[in-house]
């Protein structure tokens, strides 16, 4: 490790970061914007108490108030760890100093010096700043000195190739933090940890307009499509909350000892699920609050128990450390572990993390490509851990000529709106539309987009941007494509990309020569319409194309969906896709994705990197739990869940004695 890192100057000085205690007032400690940190007062507080009090009245004071000065300044640096870490601080801009002083005494410089050299000896270079010394006659709690910081944080949120060891050590206070959680939060009664989950959804409402603004700016999302994501998410963790409350997702099995088992004496066995440890979630960039610091992958780990870890998205670096501020409040004003919602940034700390041992699952949102390298690192660990990760989807479209006889024009509005929703950067987008020759959905497509201008939206980032306009060319250069809407990109100045949807058509045996291109996901607002010949077996299809998927969709006539129509083809077409699916929808856009327990957010690979979970839905909650069956245990030993006097809307099922005796003698259903 370098001698450069501020970590190692810190264990050379002898010097530990103070402990920080929870802010009593309508205020936030620390606050990043743009780029640019800002540090509340810091005063020199030390074990719940102030250690320096009252005001330098002549030189012989200097000394001591020097001493407070180092202190207040090692206070500002342990808010700024706290927010976002040492290692991220660039440059301390400015410093100002207030001291306390008699009417005399106009030597604040010289007390200031005592911050100064602190700053310095722990930050180096990037400790020297610009400052103002000012002389009051009184500071809040009567201390002798008060400062507060400006500080320029690195640009570039992802870590630069040489930041994984000076940022080691800060992971592994992070690391070490979760894992002294752990216990603690296992243990919290179910009510408190529904009681947390509300009470961060509330923070979050509370918060929406801040963060919304900061969301916005980052990403170039609309504002009324982020402010519902707002919604979404404190939604999801007060579903969770209502799961934990009831105990739903503990899965809660008691067999009774039975001296007439059918395999001869049963024991008593009590199972349920515990919680798997501290969890490593790598958050999404398309959904800065959905799917990201307190999103559904953190409200399933929150609601099983487990410490969680975000490791933050580089899209939205701000947003994420003040979701994290407003987390890290809500839990201390719990009085749960100061591990309990952590966030991390840079690719290097994220792999150091999910390799650690203390780290005992991960979650993923993201690229095919980047979820694969994750999960092999798990994979790969002496311990291998579980690995959930939800990558790219196609999301196929059949339509049927009925039903394109009855609302043709219908089908091509809704299909353009959702190609062409969040520019297209929704891993439920429909990629692919099966509709049969003649039947006019590629014209009403191509009738209904040039009737009206299209409004530019803006990609995530310069990289997504790159990658559009790449595959997109590549996609447009094939033989056989025809383009039915010509959309368009432009990068402006700081390479944001701005686009408007695009979508092309193809015959069957054009997708045939270019499957590798035209059935992979492209990342933004692009489909691809495939003319079906009349008569064509639509099932095989489906095996043919699709790999996985997220979704699968079929869009029936009205005589269709009812009892008595001939449907041997369309049933084989639903069988076909909910093999290769997570959620099959008829009549409907997959980009609708409800927050609500019976959702199956998932899917075979490349989907996901495990097909018989769920990230969206109650079920989420049981990536996170493993089972326990106790086997004759004394209550007294027993999770409150498998006590005889359990809370009676627990939710429990099991065998009861002699139950065995009549297994497969009854009549059975269907």
């Amino acid at each position: 490790m370098s001698a450069a890192s501020p970590y190692d100057r810190l264990a050379e000085l002898g010097i530990a970061l103070p402990e920080l205690e929870g802010g009593q007032y309508s205020y936030t400690p620390f606050v990043s914007h743009n780029g640019t940190g800002f540090v509340s007062g810091q005063i020199p507080k030390h074990d719940g108490g102030v250690a320096f009090t009252g005001a330098v009245s002549d030189a012989s004071g200097v000394g001591r108030a020097q001493e407070a000065a180092e202190l207040s300044a090692l206070n500002a640096l342990a808010q700024i760890e706290q927010a976002v870490g040492l290692d991220r601080v660039a440059q301390i801009v400015k410093l100002t100093v207030y001291v306390a002083s008699g009417p005399e005494f106009d030597d604040q410089p010289a007390v200031a010096e005592g911050a100064s050299k602190l700053l310095g000896a722990v930050l180096g270079d990037a400790g020297r700043h610009a400052r103002t010394a000012i002389g009051v006659p009184r500071l809040p709690k009567n201390a002798t000195v008060e400062l507060d910081l400006v500080v320029g944080l690195r640009e570039d949120r992802e870590a630069p190739a040489d930041a994984a060891p000076t940022a080691s050590a800060a992971l592994e206070r992070v690391l070490a933090r979760a894992a002294d959680a752990a216990p603690a939060l296992a243990a919290l009664p179910r009510r408190r940890r529904a009681e947390l989950l509300v009470a961060l959804a509330d923070a979050l409402e509370a918060e929406r307009a801040a963060l919304v603004a900061i969301a916005e700016r980052e990403t170039g999302l609309a504002e009324a499509r982020l402010a519902g994501e707002v919604t979404r998410t404190a939604v999801q963790l007060r579903l969770f909350a209502e799961t934990v409350a009831a105990g739903a997702h503990l899965d809660v099995r008691i067999d009774e000892a039975d001296p007439h088992f059918a395999l001869g004496v049963r024991p008593e066995l009590r199972r349920t699920q515990i919680p798997v440890g501290p969890v490593l979630n790598f958050s999404a960039s398309n959904f800065p609050f959905a799917f990201s610091v307190l999103g559904g992958d953190s409200a399933s780990i929150l609601a099983a128990g487990c410490p969680l870890i975000v490791k933050a998205h580089s899209g939205h670096p701000e947003l994420s450390d003040a979701t994290a501020a407003l987390a890290r409040r809500v839990v201390a004003e719990a009085g749960l572990p100061e591990g309990t919602v952590q966030v991390i940034h840079g690719q290097e700390s994220g792999v150091a993390a999910l390799r650690d041992p203390r780290v005992r699952a991960g979650s993923f949102t993201g690229s095919t490509h980047g979820g694969r390298i994750l999960a092999d690192i798990a994979a790969s660990r002496p311990a291998p851990i579980p690995f959930y990760g939800e990558l790219g989807s196609i999301n196929p479209v059949f339509i049927t000529r009925t039903a394109l006889d009855e609302r043709a024009a219908a089908l091509a509005s809704e299909y353009l709106a959702s190609v062409g929703g969040s520019a297209g950067q929704l891993c439920t987008k429909p990629g692919l539309v099966f509709a049969p020759t003649g039947g006019g959905f590629g014209e009403a497509v191509a009738v209904l987009a040039s009737g009206a201008a299209p409004s530019e939206h803006r990609l995530l980032g310069p990289r997504i941007a790159a990658a559009y306009a790449s595959g997109l060319d590549a996609v447009l250069a094939l033989d056989g494509v025809e383009l039915l809407v010509p959309g368009a990109i432009r990068v402006d100045g700081d390479e944001q990309g701005w686009v408007t949807p695009t979508v092309a058509r193809v015959s069957l045996e054009t997708l045939r020569a270019h499957r590798e291109l035209l059935a992979e996901e492209l990342f933004g607002p692009f489909s691809v319409v495939i003319e079906v010949p009349e008569g064509t077996e639509l099932a095989p299809l489906v095996d043919e194309f699709i790999e996985g998927s997220l979704t699968g969709t079929v869009h029936l006539g009205r005589r269709e969906a009812e009892d008595g129509w001939p449907a041997q083809g369309l049933a084989a077409l639903v069988q076909a896709l909910a093999r290769r699916a997570g959620r099959v929808l008829f009549n409907d856009w997959p980009t609708g994705v409800a927050v609500t327990p019976a959702q199956q957010h998932g899917g075979p690979w490349p989907a996901t990197t495990n097909d018989s979970s769920t990230s969206v839905g109650t079920a989420a909650v049981s990536r996170f739990l493993r089972p326990v069956a106790f086997q004759n245990a004394p209550e007294r030993f027993l999770p409150e869940e498998l006590r005889d006097d359990a809370p009676p809307r627990l939710q429990r099922r099991g065998s009861a004695a002699g139950d065995s005796l009549s297994w497969g003698k009854l009549a059975l259903p269907g």
